[in-house]
Order: structure tokens, then sequence, then C-alpha cells
């Protein structure tokens, strides 16, 4: 769990110590460099050429609102048809409303193919900010399509990045 660094305060006419200046330069790379998780698709064993991916997910560490990123790459089109993605959070158990509730948003979908050469990979993206996560919410980076797919690897296959933007 990623915990937030105090600010320290100063008063007027006091010396800052060491402990203080340490505390405060924690604080300052915190927000410089918030806590941030890459979950990304590689093309290596046993993955190499494709999977399918049911769910990708990020279980929150840090309650807070999170920036999310996410693409999930289909593999060469001999289908054609429709693809999109969306972002969909299910709540834990520190959830104030209750564990199990989910909320879908941040969709994005591409227009129809209507014609596919078995040559082209259609890459989906979306990127959303939360509603404020607690502890043990999940997001997952849902990926839809008319027919089945399997993901593919060119310019770096799919991935969702989570990044916490405010506490």
């Amino acid at each position: 769990m990623a915990t937030v660094p105090t600010v320290p305060t100063f008063t007027a006419g006091t010396v800052a110590t060491a402990a203080t200046l340490n505390q405060l330069g924690s604080a300052v790379s915190f927000l410089l460099q918030p806590p941030r998780s890459v979950i990304q698709q590689t093309n290596v064993a046993p993955v190499s050429g494709g999977q399918s991916i049911p769910a990708t997910q990020y279980t929150a560490q840090t309650p807070g609102y999170y920036r999310l990123d996410g693409v999930w790459q289909a593999t060469a089109e001999t289908t054609a048809g429709y693809r999109g993605a969306y972002f969909r959070i299910t709540t834990g158990t520190n959830n104030p409303g209750g564990a199990g509730l989910t909320t879908s948003f941040g969709s994005s979908r591409l227009a129809n193919v209507t014609s596919a050469t078995g040559v082209n990979y259609t890459a989906i993206g979306t990127s959303m900010i939360t509603p404020y996560m607690y502890v043990l919410d999940y997001v997952e980076l849902i990926a839809y399509s008319s027919h089945a797919e399997t993901t593919g690897f060119t310019d770096g296959g799919s991935y969702l990045t989570v990044t916490l933007v405010s506490v």
C-alpha cells in the first residue's frame, strides 16, 4: 500500500531540521512521481502469439481518484465487425457502499470494420479519471468484439495503466 506522505508545517522564526526537510522532500517526490501500475501483455512465453485476456485488473492499494489509460490490440483481422473497450470498477470490502457493486465508464468503440484483409491490426484506446476508489476496489479494462479475438503485439500490445491523481 502506498502511504501518502505528511506535508510538514513550518512556523515563522523556526529553523527547519533535517528530518523536516526530508519529510518535505518525501511529499514532493510523491507528488512528482505518484504511485503507478502498468499491466501489460508481453510477447514472450507463455503468451507469445497472443492470448485471450478475460480481464485486465488492478486493485486499489490507496484510496483516491486514479487516471486510467487502456489499450487492447487485436491480431490481424480476418472477420469484419465491431470492437470496443471500457472500464469497470467493482467495489471491495472497504467500500462504504458495499462490496460487489459495479460501475462501467469510459467506453470507446471503433467504427465497424466492413472488410477484413488478414493483415490489419486493430487497437482500441480509452482514458478516464475514476470515481473515488477505496482500498480493495478494483478496476478492469473490458474488451469486447462482435466475434472471437486474440490480442496482438504490434506497437506494444494490450495494457492498462493506473496512476493515482488525488487522495
